[in-house]
């Protein structure tokens, strides 16, 4: 089990049996949610993995500046990196 100290995946039914995830953080607030619901739990955990996935190694486009930019936590993915990618 992970610790309580990082984020979580929840997964939830509405009342029309559509499954949806939630990405809480360790204070339960809501950092993102899926935006589909999904009409069976293995759909929903389907898609739920392929954003843990994604997002693990997704790369940030700060609009404002017109650039790629690398989080400071990320430079251990991309030590070649210090601002933009190319």
């Amino acid at each position: 089990m992970p610790s309580i100290a990082t984020a979580r995946f929840v997964i939830t039914r509405d009342s029309k049996g559509h499954w949806y995830w939630i990405l809480q953080s360790r204070n339960f607030r809501t950092l993102a949610t899926s935006s589909v619901g999904y009409t069976t739990k293995e759909k929903c955990l389907i898609a739920l993995e392929s954003v843990a996935e994604a997002a693990g190694s997704a790369p940030v486009w700060n609009a404002e500046s017109d650039v790629w930019e690398v989080a400071k936590s990320w430079q251990r993915l991309w030590p070649s990196h210090r601002g933009g990618l190319d």
